[in-house]
Order: structure tokens, then C-alpha cells, then sequence
């Protein structure tokens, strides 16, 4: 159990990471996650810093395919592909406008 006494997620502590994790993903599924770039952001940080250690700890991805960032790049594409719970609109709203404002 050691091995895991200094280990972070996002340089938090996984009990703070997975309460911010839970709240986004709360939010995110009852449909309340700001829109703009706060939501988006707040949703891209969880998402990201999850498939980032996921990549960074798979072997063979991390060997021969470039670990977290490649994870984060076909993980987020794919959840964009399966529009995973809607959030994808708030994300391609701000896109088609072009900014928040």
C-alpha cells in the first residue's frame, strides 16, 4: 500500500479528485453543468486527467502508442462519437460561436 501513499490524480488526492469527478459528472448527467467554457473546461479537466493516468498505466499503450495523450485524444473522440451523456452540446455551442461571448 505504500506504493500508492504519494499518488495523485490531476496533482490532487484521489478522495479530492473523485469528489470533483463526482460532482461533474453529476451535473453533467442531470444536464445543470454550466454552459460555455466553464462547463466545458470543468468537464475537459476530469475527463482528461482520468484517461491520462489510465494511458500513462496501460503497458502496451504507454510503450508503443504514446501513453496518456493518445488515450485523451481517441477517449475523448470516442465519448464525442457515443455522445456521452449530451455534454458534447454545450462544447459544440460554444465552438459554433465561436467563444463565450
Amino acid at each position: 500500500m505504500d506504493e500508492y501513499k504519494g499518488f495523485k490524480i490531476f496533482n490532487l488526492q484521489p478522495k479530492y479528485f473523485a469528489l470533483l469527478a463526482a460532482v461533474v459528472l453529476l451535473t453533467a448527467m442531470l444536464g445543470v453543468l454550466p454552459p460555455g467554457m466553464a462547463g466545458c473546461f470543468a468537464f475537459m479537466i476530469v475527463f482528461g486527467a482520468i484517461l491520462q493516468e489510465l494511458g500513462d498505466h496501460l503497458p502496451i499503450v504507454n510503450t508503443f502508442l504514446g501513453g496518456g495523450p493518445v488515450v485523451i485524444i481517441f477517449g475523448m473522440g470516442f465519448l464525442r462519437y457515443v455522445n456521452f451523456f449530451g455534454v458534447f452540446d454545450l462544447i459544440s455551442g460554444l465552438i459554433a460561436k465561436g467563444g463565450p461571448g
